[in-house]
């Protein structure tokens, strides 16, 4: 009788400590999960500020103004304004901009 009840304590233990150690993991990949989350945020915040701040050339739209209307076309002339955009940044136009979705030139209302 005590050594059942001294195995079921001992397999009591043992699955508590499996528990905690499960437990543990799920908060450090949470930690993890936030930590990028904030750090998305800041880029997002970061990236909007510039282009923001982006002032266009006399004469030409800006990606802002097409996004108020996303005709097929104006998709087009928005892609075309970032690859200009992105190219006057690093110093080159070979941004690869064929896979960005069309919700992607929309911009974020949060």
């Amino acid at each position: 009788m005590v050594s059942k009840a001294r195995e079921e304590i001992n397999n009591l233990r043992h699955a508590n400590e499996d528990l905690q150690k499960l437990v543990e993991g799920l908060q450090m990949n949470r930690f993890s999960e936030v930590e990028e989350l904030m750090y998305l945020r800041w880029a997002n915040a970061c990236l909007r500020f510039e282009l923001w701040n982006y002032q266009t050339p006399s004469g030409k739209l800006s990606a802002q103004d097409l996004n108020k209307n996303l005709s097929p076309r104006s998709r087009e002339k928005a892609k075309q304004l970032m690859l200009e955009y992105a190219g006057s940044e690093r110093g080159q136009g070979d941004t690869d901009i064929e896979n960005l979705s069309p919700g992607a030139l929309q911009a974020d209302q949060v």
